[in-house]
């Protein structure tokens, strides 16, 4: 092995002794050439996820719906704005394809909580409200929903919590970049 080689090598070690290499190889998410504090950064957002997922599923479930409905749900009841929201719309904000909005709408529109009308401007698709029932239901959980707000995110002022919204953002987008490439990184 040359020198440069032996050199590389090392550095892409984990200097906090696991014989692994690092998870990245980025300087800015090296503290003293070892990724530990960025694997910890990374454990700590799976684990946020899934605390979010989990209370959203207890949200959902006083619904009767799945997690998934209630994250259309709310995305509708959020974005709907004075004439409605498009599938297409709903599907780019939650980063999901149209066929699966389409899918959890239509439950949500059995159960009574989104309306659908042809959307005037393009007869090819459809304006997603919330109905009645589902302005009551969503007023009913309001309470709860902005109790445990409150708490999970209450650790944040509103510097920082303008500073996490945008690089959460970021962080989003090159994710979703990423995503699109990962066969490609393995081979696949």
């Amino acid at each position: 092995m040359s020198t440069n080689e032996n050199s590389q090598s090392e550095s892409n070690q984990d200097s906090a002794g696991t014989g692994l290499p690092n998870t990245t190889t980025r300087s800015a998410l090296l503290i003293n050439e070892s990724d530990q504090t960025f694997r910890q950064m990374v454990q700590n957002l799976v684990a946020l996820c899934g605390r979010i997922d989990q209370v959203r599923n207890r949200f959902a479930k006083r619904l009767g719906i799945s997690g998934p409905q209630y994250n259309v749900l709310l995305f509708v009841a959020q974005n709907q704005g004075q004439e409605g929201i498009t599938v297409s719309k709903v599907a780019d904000g939650l980063l999901v394809t149209g066929a699966y909005v389409t899918k959890e709408v239509n439950q949500l529109i059995a159960r009574g909580l989104i309306t659908k009308t042809p959307n005037p401007e393009d007869g090819r698709s459809v304006l997603l409200r919330l109905s009645e029932h589902g302005s009551q239901s969503l007023a009913a959980l309001a309470p709860a929903l902005q109790t445990v707000n409150d708490e999970m995110f209450g650790s944040l002022d509103q510097d920082r919590f303008l500073t996490i919204s945008g690089t959460v953002h970021q962080l989003l987008m090159d994710a979703e970049k990423t995503a699109r490439k990962v066969s490609f990184y393995l081979d696949d």
